[in-house]
């Protein structure tokens, strides 16, 4: 995203991709100890948005298709709701996800705080295009500590150019393909409107509708899995992935026979000229590897051959950034027809082919795995934290979805997946095959 001097406006990135992909929210839950005053949470969420003045924004699609960010025009929808209403926040999660954001006249963040006698659940849904999973998990931490009155009001700006430290450039190969699309893109393009947008929404999810399952490694058996690790010396995150990987091969005939595509997400904040450790907006990359369980070797040999894998294209800077290299070499509105392309009504032969570099295809899905690591929040004076989930965004190229969160000693896992692709029965018995891996 970066400055337009003459608009005053911000225009959209690499998150353009994220724009009307249809499952894409990003959900964060935390549950603190005690009730909340409304008018206590509506403060909070003013001082909350001063410091992360993206909070305002919504975007806006000129006559050329052109997406951009306006400051100050966007607001946030709270709702409360009491236990005793019926409501948990499971449902309300569930019915507000359902509901697409409106872009250009409303704001693209939706909380929801439900209350019950002894506890309060406090519910988080915003759009990916306004942060990545730290993103909203700053955003979280800084509605708890503004709700605890210790709120750091420096102004997080993510409105600016930001560089990385190590540049890279596309190789010849990738940048001579871009080239290629879109140059079978430009002959048959077209642009998609919001009505389009919408009538796709709506049909998607009817089509595919999103499943949620959540787990946990209590904190004696996650010690366990840490120094088995350290022992062992392969990562947790390695260790994770591999007994996901297993899990779905014990349980999808599908993948016995065949490699699985194991994506990975990773933060980037790290990288820029000018880190931005606590704000919002976007700033990932992701690698994918092919992988596949060998059942004549331990686990710790697996973990150690797909740790080393995933390693190799980490610490890569040539491709780490690959996937975002390669989406800036394309047309804006061809990224965009890939999705509808893929799940939607569109026959165009040069988006169909993009939907299956960027692997929205039906027989090239797998799993797809978001780490947070370990999360130390802190304590607060009003309350206490009694849990944090992380609900990660249902991709449509993934089959599952996985958020992976480490607090107060126990680590969460949260499962999304498409329940037309995969039952609820195969999921749970996924994720507990993959946690009796990690015990």
């Amino acid at each position: 995203m970066y400055y337009d001097i003459n608009k005053m406006q911000i225009q959209m990135g690499n998150e353009r991709l994220y724009l009307r992909s249809p499952n894409i929210n990003v959900c964060f839950k935390a549950r603190i100890t005690g009730s909340i005053d409304r008018g206590d949470f509506i403060n909070a969420i003013e001082s909350v948005c001063k410091r992360h003045p993206m909070l305002k924004v919504n975007v806006k699609i000129d006559t050329e298709n052109n997406a951009w960010y306006l400051q100050g025009n966007g607001s946030i929808g709270i709702e409360f709701y009491n236990y005793d209403d019926k409501m948990h926040w499971k449902k309300w999660y569930e019915e507000t996800d359902n509901i697409p954001f409106d872009f250009q006249d409303g704001g693209l963040v939706k909380i929801g705080v439900i209350c019950g006698s002894t506890y309060t659940d406090i519910v988080i849904l915003g759009h990916h295009i306004l942060g990545d999973g730290i993103g909203y998990l700053n955003l979280m931490k800084d509605i708890l500590s503004s709700l605890s009155g210790r709120l750091d009001e420096s102004v997080q700006i993510t409105f600016k150019e930001n560089s990385l430290k190590i540049k890279t450039k596309l190789g010849f190969l990738p940048k001579l393909y871009a080239k290629k699309l879109n140059k079978a893109w430009v002959n048959t393009r077209e642009k998609f409107s919001e009505n389009d947008y919408l009538s796709f929404f709506k049909e998607y999810r009817e089509k595919y509708p999103p499943g949620m399952f959540l787990a946990s490694l209590t904190e004696s058996n996650l010690s366990e899995l840490i120094s088995a690790c350290k022992k062992s010396k392969i990562t947790v995150n390695a260790a994770i992935a591999t007994a996901f990987v297993a899990a779905v091969q014990d349980t999808s005939n599908k993948y016995k026979e065949r490699l699985m595509r194991l994506g990975v997400a990773a933060s980037i904040r790290n990288e820029l000229i000018t880190p931005m450790h606590d704000s919002m907006g976007n700033y990932i990359t992701g690698i994918s590897i092919k992988v596949k369980y060998d059942y004549s070797k331990s686990f710790t040999d697996n973990a150690r051959l797909i740790g080393k894998l995933l390693r190799k294209k980490l610490e890569n800077p040539k491709s780490r950034y690959l996937a975002i290299n390669f989406l800036s070499k394309l047309d804006k509105d061809f990224v965009e027809s890939a999705i509808y392309a893929s799940y939607g009504n569109d026959s165009n032969p040069a988006s169909k082919k993009l939907g299956e570099i960027i692997g929205e295809q039906a027989n090239n899905k797998g799993i797809g795995i978001s780490n947070l690591g370990k999360q130390c929040i802190g304590e607060f004076e009003k309350f206490n934290l009694i849990d944090l989930l992380f609900i990660p965004p249902a991709f449509p190229a993934n089959l599952i979805n996985i958020g992976v969160m480490s607090i107060n000693g126990q680590l969460n896992f949260c499962l999304r997946y498409a329940k037309s692709e995969i039952s609820d029965t195969v999921i749970e018995q996924i994720c507990m095959k993959a946690i009796s891996y990690l015990k």
